[in-house]
C-alpha cells in the first residue's frame, strides 16, 4: 500500500497524516471450468477502475473471484475465476 506520510511538528507535537494515492488499475482474470479434472472451457475478462485508492481496488478486484465444485453420479465439476490487479 503506498502512503504519502506528512509529519508536520508543532511545539514539540508531531501529528502524522496518512493520505492515500488515487491512481488507475486493472483487473485481470481468468475462469476454468473443468469436467474430472480436464478442462472444458476457459474464460478471460479485464476490468478498469479509475481514479481509485489501491484498497479500494484491490476489494473491487478479488469481488470477482470464485471457486465453484460439484459432485453428481461420479463426475465432478470445478468452476475458478481468479483475478490479478495491476496500476495502470
Amino acid at each position: 500500500m503506498r502512503k504519502l506520510m506528512l509529519m508536520i511538528v508543532f511545539g514539540g507535537i508531531i501529528v502524522i497524516t496518512s493520505c492515500s494515492k488515487k491512481s488507475d488499475y486493472m483487473c485481470a482474470c481468468d475462469a476454468v471450468y473443468s469436467i474430472d479434472g480436464s478442462v472444458f472451457n476457459t474464460e478471460s475478462s479485464s476490468y478498469t477502475y479509475t481514479d481509485q485508492k489501491e484498497e479500494d481496488a484491490e476489494e473491487l478486484c478479488s469481488g470477482n473471484e470464485y471457486s465453484n465444485s460439484t459432485s453428481f453420479g461420479g463426475n465432478s465439476t470445478s468452476d475458478v475465476k481468479t483475478c490479478t490487479l495491476t496500476e495502470s
